[in-house]
């Protein structure tokens, strides 16, 4: 299941059922946390027994944390030659890691920056984009 980073999980229900004794949804035993502030995958595991301490096969669910609302580029601004200062979208609390790079071929990403955002946009400005051609990337962390 996919969950939107920020969003608590919330259970979606199991059952549990032995051929002898019945229903034994009640006495199922869920372990894994869901690290619902942090993208990434998590696995819940599901236990049982019966009264005669039988174990049932072990299920899981994988709860994805993913981030669902994209970023968006919302301003572009070159104040001083040298200088770039971008601003995209964000919510309260949202992290974000803007890397950079000049060369999309060979060269590798360079982390410029760690932001967390105080509100619905982030500016950042980035006081060394004196070279001819510079990418960045935003992601959320």
């Amino acid at each position: 299941m996919d969950l939107e980073v920020g969003t608590p999980y919330a259970e979606p229900g199991y059952t549990s059922d032995d051929d002898f004794e019945g229903d034994l949804t009640a006495s199922v035993v869920v372990s894994g946390p869901v690290g619902h502030t942090f993208l990434g995958s998590y696995v819940l595991r599901y236990n049982v027994r019966d009264s005669s301490w039988n174990p049932a096969e072990e299920k899981t669910r994988t709860a994805n944390v993913v981030d669902m609302a994209p970023i968006e580029l919302t301003g572009i601004v070159k104040p001083l030659e040298g200088m770039l200062q971008l601003t995209w979208s964000s919510r309260p609390g949202d992290r974000f890691t803007v890397c950079s790079r000049t060369d999309l071929v060979a060269g590798e990403w360079v982390e410029e920056i760690s932001i967390t955002g105080q509100a619905d946009s982030v500016s950042w400005m980035d006081m060394r984009a004196n070279v001819p051609v510079k990418f960045y990337r935003i992601q959320r962390r």
